[in-house]
Parts: structure tokens; C-alpha cells; sequence
């Protein structure tokens, strides 16, 4: 969910108080996956990891930080297609250790996503790999897992993974979209 549907970059932008674009944001390309790096290398906050999440969970219970993370530009064109692909589509958001992050991130997909039927929340996404499942990810480490478990896996452009240089939302719904379809054809063909 995050980082493909809800822009938890910006939200974190958003709780510092910095207007910045994001994709001015990086000099090299892909940055580190890791959310804390972006605070403190590329927003050149000095914060511990700790003090960073700390403020997160302070955001969490003054002004539902995780129930009011905007979602993409390109949310409804990527929720669409993978309806549109896929019998079933399960979301998969990991809630984290932050005790307000799992209710509200269920207050997010209710607000944008109320005729979602199927939701996953925990860290371990490798736990639905099956065959015939393909998991449409930020992370590396999470469509690495994925695969590794048995499905298969594309991974969602980001300036943090391999997809960093396609930077326009419609270069990346079109990629995700090759990459989905090349997947059903090879499950297809098995």
C-alpha cells in the first residue's frame, strides 16, 4: 500500500514541515529503501531512527497520520489495472510496530478503497507466493521474499528500488502494466 497506493514519502515530507518534490529530491539514484535514510541523508534532518518514529507515533495520535497519508496521483489508474488483470487483488500493507498504524491504515482503505474485499496487513508478504500470485511492491527485499516463496513478483518504480529512473506516473502505470501481463502470460502458459 504504501509507497505504490499512499505516499507515505510526502506524509513524512508533510509532518517536517519541508515543500519539496521528491524526485528533485535525489542527486543518485536509487536512495536507499530505508525511510530513515531519506530523513536524515537526503532531508538532511538530524533525527535517530528512534526519535523519527517517535514523532511519527505522536503524529498518529494528534492528527491520524496514517489515516490521512494522501494517495498517488496514479492510485485509481493502479487500483483499476490490477482489477482489471486479476480475479482476486489483495492489498498488502504492513502496519509496523506503530500501535496506530493498523487502525489506521484500515480507516485509509475504508476512506479509498471501501469495496476492497481482501486485506492483508503484516510485514510478511511472502506468506500469500503461490504460483499463480504476483505481489506489485515497492521493495526489493519484499518481491525478493515473494519469489523466493514461490510467486512471482514486479516491482512498483520508486526512486528507492531498480525502477528509479521512470519517474512520470504514467510511465509507471504503463511499465507495471507490461510486467503484470508478461507474468499472467507465463502463468498462463504453464
Amino acid at each position: 500500500m504504501d509507497g505504490v497506493l499512499a505516499n507515505f514519502h510526502q506524509a513524512l515530507f508533510d509532518l517536517y514541515s519541508i515543500k519539496v518534490d521528491q524526485y528533485e529530491l535525489i542527486a543518485k539514484p536509487p536512495f536507499s529503501y530505508d525511510i530513515h535514510n531519506w530523513v536524515s541523508a537526503v532531508l538532511k534532518l538530524k533525527i535517530s531512527e528512534a526519535g523519527m518514529w517517535l514523532n511519527i507515533d505522536d503524529a498518529a495520535v494528534n492528527r491520524k497520520f496514517w489515516a490521512n497519508i494522501a494517495p498517488y496521483p496514479w492510485f485509481w489508474d493502479v487500483w483499476s489495472l490490477c482489477n482489471q488483470l486479476a480475479d482476486e487483488v489483495i492489498i498488502s500493507t504492513s502496519p509496523g510496530h506503530h500501535h496506530a498504524a493498523f487502525s489506521q491504515k484500515r480507516e485509509w482503505l475504508k476512506k479509498w478503497l471501501p469495496d476492497a474485499k481482501r486485506i492483508m496487513m503484516g510485514a510478511d508478504k511472502h506468506l500469500m507466493a503461490k504460483p499463480n500470485h504476483i505481489l506489485l511492491d515497492d521493495s526489493e527485499h519484499n518481491c525478493a521474499e515473494f519469489l523466493r516463496h514461490g510467486g512471482k513478483a514486479v516491482i512498483f518504480p520508486q526512486l528507492w528500488n531498480s525502477g528509479f529512473q521512470i519517474r512520470d506516473w504514467r510511465d509507471k502505470l504503463h511499465h507495471i502494466e507490461s510486467e503484470l501481463k508478461n507474468q499472467i502470460k507465463r502463468m498462463d502458459a504453464i
